[in-house]
């Protein structure tokens, strides 16, 4: 279907036109030249008639007007029309063209000094301000969808509705059933390393130090700039909380809640999977979390073989891919087979057991009270969806790392060190071979590593 219309077009009526040429070129002599050629040239056969031949001094006057408009419409022209411009309209003109000049002079030197302190910020390892000064040269927003789609498809647009939806689909994400739960993993011993020392002053001091700036406040709008400022008094509060919890064990409600944004990823926006959940948890907490990492970091390098470049300083990407690209090349060189094993964990901080992550504490003997608290922080950790300025309903997480928590990826490495352990320890040993086996024509060696990769994706479910 659509829609036609159809509008008749006003025949104008023109009325008579004068034209007029542009006269001033008769000054160039090249042009008076010409125009002088052409009109003898024109006028000659006339000129050489008899006065008795029958033409009279309308034909005459006639021809005359006809020969000097065509020849001035060839060689002359209309003229261009000067408008009169008065002194106020002169003196605006000139003063809009300086105006104008200096707003680009100005605007070139403000980008030059933006970029000037995106290198300096760079430099200086801030990259927090160099990308929002990138993104407020650019000036690019992403869109975001108003509306939602249910379960079953169905558009939501009411912002309670949509509100639900989040909640419904984040409390599925963060209670996710694990199938490979085998009761004997956690039939590990307490652990032996039993040691209480109370936190020191000095911890506090440097976990203070160490909040970053410019982060989102969680749910007590504390940032962790107001944390910093508060000098010496915040110390002593943060010093008395922090060693409360280490020697109870229970941990404040606001320290134990996340909130739940969302930002957009790319593909379908109505599509709750194409959006990535960040949590803002409590920048006072950070304190006690960055307390607990740097007491938990020593044991857990004791535990993490050497291959491991996962979440570890100083073993970026880049180096990875290197290491890589250099294995192939030797094993090209020699004629060699090289195989590589990639494992996907999906949404792998989404998938990790709690209960068996403690049994992996206990069997790697990290101290128990370290445990006790970690454990009584998830056991009490709620998260709820923001959305359109409003928090849905408070719910538990069952299966996954906490996201935004310092400790997320220390204790996620030392979950995968157990299940990459008891999956190669019966090939492997403490070699590690298995990101690079060499696999040769001997079907005993092809076996073997099959065997490998199955018992690796069999301890992987503990994650799924």
């Amino acid at each position: 279907m659509m829609t036609f219309a159809l509008r008749l077009k006003k025949n104008k009526k023109r009325g008579n036109i004068r034209i007029k040429f542009d006269v001033d070129k008769l000054k160039d002599p090249n042009i008076l030249t010409t125009f002088q050629v052409n009109i003898g040239g024109r006028f000659a056969p006339l000129l050489a008639l008899d006065n008795d031949q029958d033409l009279t001094h309308d034909d005459l006057a006639e021809t005359f007007n006809e020969t000097l408009t065509e020849e001035a419409s060839k060689l002359l022209g209309k003229p261009r029309v000067k408008k009169k411009e008065s002194e106020g309209s002169k003196q605006y003109r000139e003063a809009n063209l300086k105006v104008k000049r200096s707003i680009k002079e100005a605007t070139e030197k403000w980008i030059e000094d933006q970029c000037e302190d995106i290198e300096n910020s760079l430099k200086h390892n801030n990259s927090n301000k160099a990308y929002k000064i990138v993104k407020e040269l650019t000036d690019t927003k992403q869109a975001r969808a108003t509306t939602i789609e249910s379960k079953e498809g169905k558009c939501l647009t009411e912002e309670k509705e949509i509100l639900e939806r989040w909640t419904e689909y984040c409390s599925e994400l963060y209670t996710h059933v694990a199938t490979g739960k085998d009761p004997n993993v956690l039939n590990v011993p307490p652990s032996s390393n039993n040691a209480r020392h109370s936190i020191l002053r000095t911890e506090i001091i440097e976990a203070v130090s160490s909040l970053k700036p410019g982060k989102s406040a969680g749910i007590d709008n504390i940032t962790g700039e107001m944390v910093q400022a508060g000098g010496e008094a915040t110390i002593d509060m943060l010093f008395l909380i922090c060693n409360k919890i280490w020697q109870t064990g229970v941990w404040p409600k606001p320290w134990t809640q996340s909130l739940v944004i969302n930002l957009p990823k790319k593909g379908n926006l109505k599509l709750c999977q194409n959006y990535r959940t960040i949590s803002l948890i409590s920048h006072p907490s950070k304190v006690m979390l960055k307390v607990i990492l740097n007491r938990l970091k020593p044991e857990a390098e004791k535990i993490i073989v050497e291959e491991q470049a996962d979440f570890r300083p100083g073993r970026n990407t880049v180096e990875q891919i290197c290491n890589v690209r250099i294995l192939m090349e030797k094993y090209l060189q020699h004629q060699q087979e090289l195989h590589h094993v990639f494992i996907d964990f999906k949404k792998a901080f989404d998938r990790v057991w709690h209960e068996a992550l403690w049994s992996t504490m206990r069997k790697y003997n990290i101290n128990s009270n370290l445990i006790s608290v970690v454990k009584n922080l998830y056991n009490t950790a709620t998260s709820a969806v923001f959305c359109n300025k409003n928090i849905g309903d408070w719910s538990r997480t069952t299966v996954v790392v906490r996201q935004g928590c310092l400790l997320s990826s220390t204790l996620f490495n030392i979950f995968l060190e157990r299940i990459m352990t008891d999956a190669l320890e019966d090939h492997c040993g403490t070699d590690r071979e298995m990101i690079v086996m060499n696999s040769s024509a001997n079907e005993e060696k092809g076996g073997r590593g099959r065997r490998m990769i199955g018992e690796v994706l069999e301890g992987c479910d503990l994650l799924q």
